[in-house]
């Protein structure tokens, strides 16, 4: 894996928005969160008994409007970790348009596998924290 920067601005607008929609997803879930409990419960849980992988994610977010990490993170961390992620990136982005500085990661296969097969491990460790919680 290497890094490579480049002189010029970023190919696409499109990630100066990621940040501006995980505020207004928190900001959405705040205004309507008596609401939120109409949605319908979650189908493989019922069906199952165990939580699914993103069980949790809308009280996550509802918590994250109210700015109680602590339950945020208990309700689901990998949401909440998600969304700081995305809440982060828009400024990156922003800082990178505006100097004219695009950072490039570049990865070998080897580097893309240990990737995957992270995010994975990610995934089921979070599932196994929502399904021991």
């Amino acid at each position: 894996m290497h890094f490579k920067v480049e002189n010029t601005r970023p190919k696409s607008a499109v990630h100066f928005v990621w940040g501006f929609v995980a505020i207004g997803t928190i900001a959405f879930a705040g205004i309507w969160q008596h609401q939120l409990e109409l949605l319908p419960p979650c189908l493989f849980k019922h069906l199952t008994g165990i939580p699914c992988p993103t069980c949790g994610v809308t009280r996550s977010v509802v918590s994250l409007s109210k700015l109680d990490l602590y339950d945020s993170f208990l309700y689901n961390p990998l949401s909440m970790i998600s969304i700081f992620a995305l809440i982060l990136f828009s400024p990156a982005f922003i800082t990178a348009w505006l100097f004219r500085k695009r950072l490039e990661i570049v990865l070998a296969e080897r580097d893309r596998k240990f990737l995957r097969i992270s995010l994975v491990l990610v995934l089921m460790a979070n599932w196994a924290f929502l399904i021991l919680s």
